[in-house]
């Protein structure tokens, strides 16, 4: 399998580290006196580009640290971390987030990332 086909694979599993949509679009960079071209990746939704190799993190492996990110931050209502956390999209935007729900006063908010 060559190197493009590979890259184009694992951009099906990743998702963008700052925002984790997983609308990507796939740019080849070949900048003049580098050896080699690398692969980076645009987030159609908040525009970030970063690399894509064959080690880039999927979303499920980006997952567990985002939610314990989300729960240290704390409910904004009463302060409170025992925090439910669902992955949710919006079918009609093709946007996606975390809403979280607190299990001390059952506010309901969307995790900011």
């Amino acid at each position: 399998m060559d190197k493009l086909t590979e890259v184009q694979l694992k951009l099906q599993e990743v998702g963008c580290p700052l925002c984790y949509n997983t609308r990507l679009d796939l740019v080849l960079r070949c900048d003049l006196g580098q050896d080699e071209c690398i692969y980076t990746a645009k987030c159609l939704h908040c525009g970030n580009i970063f690399e894509v190799n064959t080690r880039s993190k999927t979303v499920e492996e980006l997952e567990p640290a985002l939610e314990d990110k989300l729960k240290t931050k704390g409910c904004p209502k009463c302060g409170g971390h025992d925090l439910q956390v669902d992955f949710r999209c919006d079918l009609a935007s093709q946007d996606c987030f975390h809403a979280l729900t607190c299990q001390t006063c059952g506010h309901v908010f969307v995790g900011e990332r």
